[in-house]
Order: structure tokens, then C-alpha cells, then sequence
């Protein structure tokens, strides 16, 4: 399944985001883990996200699991997040599964909810957490994954996707997010690499631009000089048949 979600309206879609990803993508163990607890319960709530970091840098990067447990101080309006708690989750997830931590997932109250108006989005102080947090700092990542979540307690579920970067005055990114399985992601990165990879003429023009650059440079030397193993006539001829060649490219 990979079905691609905008974000709530009161995100500015036109924003993009300066890390070059495309969309995100979930598991969709992931995704139902997600659904299962942040989904069910009451807003605010959290967990933490895990995958390969190396994806980060893909374009598209990949989810691959969710873990979840009760917050510290959880009420409908704010919870809290106990890196003393949790450091011993992420070291058994990397130990033992080799998996990363991403971000984090929480939920907010629903569109009916106190502070509805921002509701979709990471308020400032979600952003403050992001930014300050060891247990996210640490992780020297140029972004984290950073979902919102509205449960089914009293509101419809759905998530609205964000990057956070560690830019003390940037914006939460608002960003698409699909579910895919390992396979689907493989086949989206692969189709990705190759809609990027310069085909062999484009290769082949790069390297004659490069050739007849060295060339024109080597020419203007002579010509600069004063050393002419040719007439300076045919030297400014040569000069000027290469420059148009290169125009043409």
C-alpha cells in the first residue's frame, strides 16, 4: 500500500524543505503500531521512531519501526519526554536490531480540542524539545521525523507528517508520507536513483565539454603567450569552432 497524505490545512505546503526529501515512508507495521496506541488513546501521548539513519539521505526516508510506552506526564494539553526511560529502548533497538532512532511520533487533541487552531502541527514547544533534548541531539541527524497524531479518543484518527531540523529559528517542514512495505521501498529508491543518473549521451557530452574546455584554456595560454606552433590566425579559427561546438552542447 502506498498511499501518499497531505497535511492539515494549516500547513504551508509551499514551505518544501532544504534536506531534499520527497516523502516519508512508514512500514506498515509501523504505521499500524502507530494507529494501535497513539491512534487509540488519549492526545499526547508518544513514541519513538526507528529505521535505518541512512535513509535520511535518500529522499525518502524509511520507518521501519515504532515504538511505544506510556509517557511521564502525559495531560490533554502537553507530555513529557524522560530520556532516562527511554535510553535503554534506543540502545536495545540498536544493539539488537540495528535500528536507528528517526524521531518521534505523538498526538495532539483533535480539531475540537484545545489549541485546535495548531493542532496539526509540532507546537513550540515539541520544536524546543526536538532542538534541546540529548536524547535527540545526540543523534547528530540533519532532521528528525516528527509526526502528529490525532487519536480516536473523542476525534477521528490521522497523521500529519513534519521534519525537524536542529535551525533554532526554522520551521517544523511539513511533508507527504506514504506506507510502503520493504520491497516497495526498494523498487521507489531504485526508480529514484535511476530518474536521477545521467544517461550515457549526457555522460559523453560532459566529457567532451570538459575536453574542449581544456582545450580552449590551452589555446588563450598560447595565444596569451605570444607561442604559436601554429598561426595565430588558425589558433583564433580553432579558438572559435570549439567555442561554438560548445555552445551546441
Amino acid at each position: 500500500m502506498t498511499t501518499n497524505k497531505t497535511n492539515c490545512k494549516g500547513s504551508d505546503q509551499s514551505l518544501g524543505n532544504p534536506y531534499g526529501v520527497e516523502k516519508v515512508a512508514f512500514s506498515p507495521e509501523a504505521f499500524e503500531k502507530i494507529r494501535q496506541t497513539l491512534g487509540t488513546k488519549c492526545p499526547e501521548t508518544m513514541g519513538l521512531l526507528f529505521g535505518n539513519a541512512a535513509t535520511l539521505t535518500s529522499g525518502i526516508p524509511y520507518v521501519t519501526k515504532m515504538v511505544y510506552r506510556d509517557s511521564d506526564v502525559s495531560t490533554l494539553i502537553c507530555c513529557s519526554v524522560d530520556e532516562k526511560r527511554w535510553s535503554p529502548i534506543i540502545e536495545d533497538q540498536w544493539f539488537n536490531y540495528n535500528l536507528d532512532l528517526l524521531g518521534d511520533a505523538h498526538s495532539h487533541p483533535g480539531e475540537d480540542g484545545p489549541y485546535a487552531l495548531d493542532a496539526c502541527k509540532p507546537s513550540e514547544g515539541d520544536l524546543f524539545t526536538s532542538r534541546n533534548n540529548e536524547m535527540f541531539t545526540s543523534l547528530n541527524h540533519p532532521y528528525l521525523i516528527t509526526p502528529i497524531v490525532f487519536s480516536d479518543c473523542g476525534f477521528e484518527f490521522d497523521l500529519f507528517c513534519y521534519l525537524v531540523g536542529p535551525e533554532k529559528d526554522a520551521p517544523a517542514y511539513p511533508v507527504p508520507y506514504c506506507i510502503m512495505t520493504a520491497e516497495e521501498y526498494r523498487q521507489a529508491i531504485a526508480e529514484r536513483a535511476a530518474a536521477t543518473k545521467p544517461s550515457a549521451l549526457q555522460v559523453a557530452a560532459r566529457t567532451i565539454a570538459v575536453s574542449a574546455g581544456v582545450c580552449l584554456c590551452t589555446i588563450a595560454t598560447l595565444l596569451a603567450l605570444d607561442v604559436h606552433p601554429v598561426s595565430p590566425e588558425s589558433l583564433s579559427s580553432i579558438l572559435e569552432e570549439i567555442s561554438q561546438f560548445m555552445y551546441h552542447l
